[in-house]
């Protein structure tokens, strides 16, 4: 998991858990959302009436599907001022940064191949290692 976003889940003051069980690899072996009592004001909506409560007890727990609670949540009010407009921002970044891969190589032979030749073809191959 990305270090960044465990730290923000880990300090949010509200986790809301859309179609999600919260499992031990989610919550990275229930540190980043305690059980059975999160830290955080949990919400959570999942289609199995028994999964919810199950392992955490949320502030409020819904019986309903993606489909359903995102089209409850659509359907509410905005606010009329966002505070976490920056917060919300920074996180995105830090996810899309995340995956990023370095900057390939451009010179130079590929760091994986030997000094040595091959005894077979005589060249520096991948499979022949120092």
């Amino acid at each position: 998991m990305n270090p960044a976003l465990a730290e923000r889940l880990r300090t949010a003051d509200v986790v809301l858990a859309v179609g999600t069980r919260i499992t031990d690899v989610a919550s990275d072996s229930y540190t980043l959302i305690l059980a059975p009592n999160p830290e955080q004001l949990l919400i959570h909506f999942r289609p199995e009436a028994h999964e919810v409560g199950r392992v955490f007890r949320p502030e409020m727990g819904f019986e309903a599907g993606v489909a359903a609670a995102s089209a409850s949540l659509v359907a509410l009010a905005p606010p009329d001022a966002r505070a976490w407009d920056l917060w919300t921002q920074s996180a995105q970044e830090a996810f899309l940064g995340f995956g990023e891969l370095p900057p390939r190589r451009t010179r130079g032979p590929p760091a994986w191949t030997s000094p040595r030749p091959c005894i077979r073809c005589g060249r520096r191959c991948p499979t022949m290692r120092s």
